[in-house]
């Protein structure tokens, strides 16, 4: 988990975007060869500061990450809205 202060979805996009490259070029060499990782991301927006909000950004955070793992892997979703209240 990161939590990183972006004020915009196309911002919160860029940063998961980029930390899964950075995970996807990496190589871990074993015993039997390179070792090639990927990650799916799962990244949601919100005030923090909004009663119960913390929990609703997580919520909607890890929806994101499984609709990312359900997409195909190694992938990156956004979830389309910054909090619970806006349902």
């Amino acid at each position: 988990m990161a939590v990183l202060v972006l004020q915009d979805r196309h911002g919160l996009l860029a940063a998961a975007e980029r930390f899964r490259r950075v995970v996807e070029k990496v190589q871990v060499h074993t015993a039997d060869g390179p070792l090639s990782m990927t990650i799916s991301v799962g990244g949601a927006l919100g005030c923090p500061a909004e009663a119960g909000a913390s929990e609703r950004i997580l919520a909607n955070a890890d929806a994101a990450l499984y609709a990312a793992k359900a997409a195909g892997r190694n992938c990156t979703v956004i979830h389309p809205r910054r909090t619970a209240q806006d349902l």
